[in-house]
């Protein structure tokens, strides 16, 4: 019975500690292939959106169409970035909350896009003023709408990155509490059934030491009690049945 415990004990400490495992292994790849992957999308938002705010600005200052051409290409190319960006991040949103900010940050780029086209298209036909009034009306507060919806993105996916890594320090603080509660009560009865059997051992071979001593001494009276059937009681059964002979042979 006493075997029967421990080899439990053991078969369940085993069982946790692999659920618990692979609970922490499903925890930190969210973490990493889910959480950080979409903090570095919202990172890379933040720095094309940035870019291209200043290089929108530029446009006022080169100056000749080939200068501005070569900025509408890297202009292009953070487009690419972003678009990218928030293709990901449309792949990771797995809340409400998330797919609603990807919503309303895809609205406030399309209507900068838009004036940031009509500004391109003033400069292009040479109607800086125009353009300027464009930039200060439109633009800068579509930009500003633009910057604070990323700005919110950003801060969003830091909060669960923390909160994540948090839920995951916590799995692997509760599962070693676990694995020490359920290693040392296995230790204890690992400890509880050695002490069982070395008293079942040890106990009935000094009765039969005690039993040899007295026959030995030519007392025949003592008295042998076999309680088990194991090694010890067969010991004990055949002391008892040479005493016996010895009383009827005396």
């Amino acid at each position: 019975t006493g075997f029967g415990i421990l080899m439990a004990l053991m078969l369940v400490t085993t069982i946790v500690s692999i659920a618990r495992f692979s609970s922490i292994g499903s925890a930190n790849d969210k973490f990493i292939m889910q959480d950080w992957a979409a903090v570095e999308a919202a990172h890379a938002i933040d720095s094309a959106a940035r870019e291209n705010a200043r290089r929108t600005l530029a446009l006022f200052i080169l100056p000749d169409q080939a200068a501005r051409a070569k900025s509408y290409e890297r202009i292009d190319l953070n487009k690419k970035t972003i678009d990218a960006a928030l293709d990901n991040l449309g792949k990771l949103a797995d809340t409400a909350d998330d797919k609603a900010l990807l919503t309303k940050l895809q609205a406030a780029r399309a209507a900068y896009l838009a004036s940031f086209l009509k500004v391109a298209d003033l400069l292009e036909a040479d109607k800086r003023d125009d353009a300027t009034k464009m930039m200060n009306v439109e633009t800068f507060p579509a930009l500003d709408a633009l910057i604070d919806t990323i700005k919110t993105l950003v801060e969003t996916q830091k909060k669960e990155v923390e909160a994540d890594g948090a839920n995951v320090k916590h799995d692997i603080e509760s599962s070693r509490t676990l694995s020490i509660a359920l290693g040392l009560a296995a230790l204890l009865a690992g400890i509880s059934l050695a002490l069982w059997i070395t008293r079942s051992i040890t106990g009935p071979l000094n009765e039969a030491v005690e039993i040899t001593r007295h026959v030995a001494d030519g007392d025949l009276t003592v008295r042998i009690d076999v309680t088990t059937k194991d090694e010890t009681g067969q010991l004990l059964q055949a002391l008892k049945d040479m005493n016996e002979r010895l009383v009827r042979t005396v």
